[in-house]
């Protein structure tokens, strides 16, 4: 496709006129010459001559022009590149510090955790004495639930039980005063000696199901809230050990005993207590 006409005169028409000019001029300033003198080769000197002068005058407009362009430009990629520095130092400064932070988190983290676990044994520690009695109506103990509670004891157990009446430190209920009908509240129960409290928790195995006056009653340890969650995670393995020739029992903090066929099983997470009972105990239960 051919390119449309340029509008204008181009440069070498231009500079053709203005060599005509010049030769024009120097014609008339020159009252001796002839014309016979301003031959063709003169002519075509004289415009050469003009358009070397023009190219060398542009040539130097041009780079003038484009050394101002280019110092512009450099002044620009300098400023641009402090910038970039600086934006690297920046960076390197905040990628140090933030590893440190990380580092800091990762230490704290831990901390946390290890202080969680002293947390949590301290309170656990703090209630070893403590018994959780459930099922007991609500407003039976009174105005001294102390007294109320080793009475209860000793009725549930047989004097024969106990040496003397249980030692209790304090006892009272958890929580707020329920509606009227509702599941009575649990009481917790601090005993004087440790001893005492193993001895009912031991008591209550043996018995099984325990009644106070037509309502069952059930004894359980007192321990933290981490701990209860941990051991409810057993829940559903504990259904499934519930077999006869299989005795099982949870020790503290959250362990699984589990004995079968003459041998005892610990386990400390309910996955491989229930891997175990997957892989042994139904394959042993299902051939009887």
């Amino acid at each position: 496709m051919p390119k449309p006409a340029k509008s204008g005169r181009n440069i070498v028409d231009m500079l053709t006129d203005k060599g005509n000019e010049q030769a024009a001029s120097a014609k008339a300033n020159a009252p001796a010459q002839t014309e016979d003198e301003l031959t063709p080769a003169s002519l075509k000197e004289l415009i050469a001559s003009t358009i070397r002068t023009e190219i060398s005058s542009l040539r130097s407009e041009l780079l003038s022009e484009l050394r101002s362009a280019v110092s512009t430009l450099q002044t620009t990629l300098s400023v641009q590149a402090q910038k970039i520095g600086d934006v690297e130092t920046v960076l390197t400064d905040c990628d140090a510090r933030l590893i440190t932070v990380e580092k800091l988190c990762n230490a704290l983290k831990t901390e946390n955790r290890d202080l969680k676990l002293k947390l949590d044994d301290l309170e656990n520690r703090s209630r070893r004495q403590n018994v959780r009695i459930i099922g007991i109506p609500e407003g039976s103990e009174g105005h001294d639930p102390v007294t109320f509670v080793s009475s209860m004891l000793t009725e549930l157990f047989g004097e024969d039980a106990f040496e003397r009446p249980p030692g209790i430190d304090r006892a009272h209920r958890v929580g707020q005063k329920p509606q009227r009908n509702s599941f009575p509240r649990h009481m917790v129960v601090r005993l004087h000696k440790y001893q005492t409290k193993e001895l009912i928790l031991k008591l209550s195995r043996e018995r099984g199901q325990l009644e106070f006056y037509g309502t069952v009653v059930r004894i359980f340890p007192d321990m933290s809230a981490e701990v209860m969650r941990r051991r409810a995670e057993y829940k559903d393995v504990k259904t499934s050990l519930r077999n006869p020739g299989i005795t099982y029992g949870m020790l503290y903090p959250a362990r699984l005993r589990v004995d079968f066929q003459g041998q005892r099983h610990m386990f400390l997470t309910p996955q491989t207590a229930a891997d175990f009972i997957r892989s042994v105990v139904k394959p042993a239960t299902s051939q009887a």
